[in-house]
């Protein structure tokens, strides 16, 4: 007998879930585990146990290799399965793991957060309003992965620009008719200056000797294309800027609407790695993970054509009730349950120990550094389908109060969760 499919023609692309897009997936979730999408036509799976299982199943759900490879301009790691997804994460794989991170990286990570800190704490105690995105949380990054690529510091400010333009690729994914051309051409623009920047650096042979991750690359044993080692090493700055800045400034949002949590974390620093891990369960960077049936499957009962969408609701999955208990509550003294932030399978998060070490350094100086303050603005990237984090976060000290923030007490969003238009009946399959 057909399974029925519960159906929305909600606009992902826009803000009309509030800042962020939780009430928004949360209204999505409540609808079932398996929700067909009809105007990007495709199967959205909405449970923690389900998204893990389509992430973490290759064989019969790939990667979107059109959108990788229009991301970077030629097949990357993100953009292939199998010995050759293999061959081309090996390149850095053992530069990522946790020790050599630590050891590589220790001293370079906290110098970059140090300077960077000590001045948005030296400006806070002096009454400034600071803005934090701009003045920390996209520099700390930045001035890491330009360190580790070889690429000189006066150049990343173009990384961040680029970076910004390439997530409008991951937003067309979900877009339709005039919105997703457009989309795609600016993130074009993006590919082709990152690319550019790239190549130029290959070809000068800077790199050739040089103990940085594109000298890794260049004297690699994989075989690899002079448009493959480009789009590589372009993924690779897009990635170690991304992340770790949205991350940064979330966690440092929530926080500041939790202030009771960083007090916690000033009594007992044990609890900053669970801090951060719940930060990207709660209000997850990775909102969603797109795959492609490969072949014909099955999810929740439901069956996905070979050929399908399927685009796992992370956000939403690390909300699922039926993991956590309280899910839509902020608390870092919660039992660690792995969740999908960092996304899962084959393709998990290369950078994952990097991204981690950058903000456990950052989040211990602030905590040492920062004296009593609450937000005083968060504009937010709100856009489905980007990577999510504040736009602009503006914080100020607060010697006597308690700021109040936006978000409602269950943590659904800043609305109250309702009912969200765009919602509606049941798909026969």
């Amino acid at each position: 007998m057909a399974a029925t499919i519960p159906t929305t023609d909600l606009e992902l692309t826009t803000a009309e879930g509030g800042i962020a897009p939780y009430p928004a997936i949360l209204g999505i979730a409540e609808l079932g585990p398996v929700v067909y999408h009809e105007p990007s036509s495709s199967y959205v799976v909405t449970t923690y146990y389900d998204c893990a299982r389509v992430l973490g199943d290759a064989r019969s759900f790939r990667q979107p290799a059109v959108m990788y490879e229009t991301l970077f301009g030629a097949p990357t790691m993100t953009s292939v399965e199998g010995k050759r997804h293999k061959e081309l994460r090996s390149i850095w794989s053992s530069a990522f793991t946790r020790a050599e991170v630590r050891s590589r990286c220790e001293g370079m990570v906290e110098e970059a957060v140090r300077r960077r800190v000590d001045d948005v704490c030296r400006r806070v105690a002096a009454g400034e309003q600071v803005e934090v995105v701009r003045n920390l949380t996209r520099q700390i990054p930045s001035d890491v992965i330009a360190e580790m690529t070889g690429v000189p510091r006066e150049d990343k400010s173009d990384f961040i620009r680029w970076s910004d333009q390439l997530v409008a690729i991951f937003e067309s994914e979900a877009a339709t008719g005039e919105r997703k051309a457009e989309l795609q051409m600016h993130g074009a623009q993006g590919v082709a200056s990152l690319n550019d920047y790239v190549a130029g650096r290959l070809r000068s042979g800077a790199h050739d000797d040089a103990p940085d991750l594109i000298g890794d690359m260049v004297r690699s044993d994989v075989s690899m294309s002079v448009e493959e080692m480009v789009a590589s090493v372009s993924l690779l700055v897009f990635g170690g800027n991304d992340t770790s800045s949205n991350l940064m400034a979330t966690t440092l949002w929530a926080l500041g609407r939790h202030p009771e949590q960083w007090e916690l974390l000033k009594q007992d620093r044990s609890l900053v790695p669970h801090a951060i891990e719940e930060v990207n369960r709660w209000w997850s960077v990775g909102q969603t993970n797109w795959r492609v049936a490969d072949e014909g499957a099955e999810v929740a009962g439901v069956s996905i054509p070979a050929g399908s969408t399927v685009l796992c609701l992370v956000g939403a999955a690390n909300r699922d009730p039926s993991r956590w208990d309280d899910p839509h509550k902020f608390d870092i003294t919660r039992e660690y349950l792995r969740n999908l932030g960092f996304g899962s399978g084959s393709h998990m998060c290369l950078g994952k120990s990097l991204a981690q070490l950058e903000i456990e350094t950052w989040l211990n100086n602030m905590l040492d550094g920062l004296p009593r303050w609450r937000v005083a603005r968060a504009d937010w990237n709100a856009p489905f389908g980007t990577p999510l984090g504040p736009a602009a976060l503006v914080i100020e000290a607060d010697p006597g109060g308690r700021w109040r923030g936006d978000v409602c007490g269950d943590g659904r969003g800043v609305n109250e969760h309702r009912p969200v238009s765009g919602m509606r009946g049941d798909r026969g399959e």
